[in-house]
């Protein structure tokens, strides 16, 4: 190696408008080594062609390419790099945060919807009947009611379950019964199903979109609404009761407000 053409890491630092302690954590975790090292100083060189290879670096920096990915860019030598592939995986992560992102916003959108209906509600309670969109919830039996340890625990084990499945949950969770099907009452998390259906996935039930009757509570209920609330269920019999927290503009996590939801024909 003819060293006369080697540049000291200061050098080749401003040349490659990095900087010195950038480089040597480069050469820490292996994306960059230097072209010589003093055995006796322990002093770093690099050669003028390992520009492009900071340059690749800031690129993969730039689109969030982890670093430790970064030798799979280049070749044994570290002299060629792949700019095809790097930047075919700079697409694949960005549009992996292009749908992170619209997730979120669908998640915001969906609580301010949420919040703009609980309003609705308190201003005028009469006008109680909105219309929601298919649900997909996963369900585990549970006889007790809402804002309770029992009740936690098992919407602990619901997120678990989702988990365990691949099953993304989404926003919503509470409480769910089928006045005409069975007494039997469950702890419900809307969950996105992937294109699962019930019969794949027994804890999995699909809410069809209808319209549902409203009633804002101060504490749960559901397991004797009917009782309580025989306006709520007005005939023919719901197919579908739920009960959730209701979005409010400024909650109280001591005494939380509680929505109850009736489905009509």
């Amino acid at each position: 190696m003819d060293k006369t053409k080697l540049l000291p890491i200061g050098a080749f630092a401003k040349l490659s408008g990095t900087n010195i302690k950038s480089l040597r954590y480069y050469d820490e975790i292996g994306v960059l080594p230097p072209a010589y090292v003093n055995p006796d100083t322990g002093y770093r060189y690099y050669a003028l062609s390992q520009i492009h290879v900071v340059d690749a670096i800031q690129l993969c920096l730039e689109l969030d390419i982890p670093l430790k990915q970064f030798p799979g860019f280049l070749d044994a030598q570290h002299k060629q790099i792949h700019y095809a592939k790097l930047l075919e995986q700079g697409q694949r992560l960005a549009q992996e945060k292009i749908r992170s992102i619209q997730a979120r916003l669908d998640f915001l959108g969906q609580v301010q919807e949420d919040l703009q209906r609980s309003q609705q509600l308190q201003q005028s309670p009469e006008n109680n009947v909105f219309p929601l969109p298919e649900k997909a919830c996963l369900t585990l039996p549970f006889a007790g009611v809402q804002n309770t340890a029992d009740f936690y625990h098992v919407v602990g084990q619901l997120y678990q379950l989702a988990q365990t499945l691949g099953l993304p949950p989404r926003f919503e969770f509470g409480l769910l019964a089928y006045p005409e099907k069975s007494p039997q009452q469950y702890a419900f998390l809307e969950v996105d199903p992937l294109g699962n259906t019930p019969a794949a996935i027994p804890q999995l039930k699909v809410l069809p979109a209808a319209r549902y009757r409203f009633l804002q509570t101060e504490e749960s209920c559901l397991p004797n609404a009917g009782q309580r609330f025989p306006q709520l269920f007005s005939a023919p019999v719901p197919q579908v009761v739920m009960e959730v927290e209701a979005v409010v503009e400024v909650g109280d996590a001591a005494s939380p407000l509680f929505e109850l939801r009736s489905s009509l024909p």
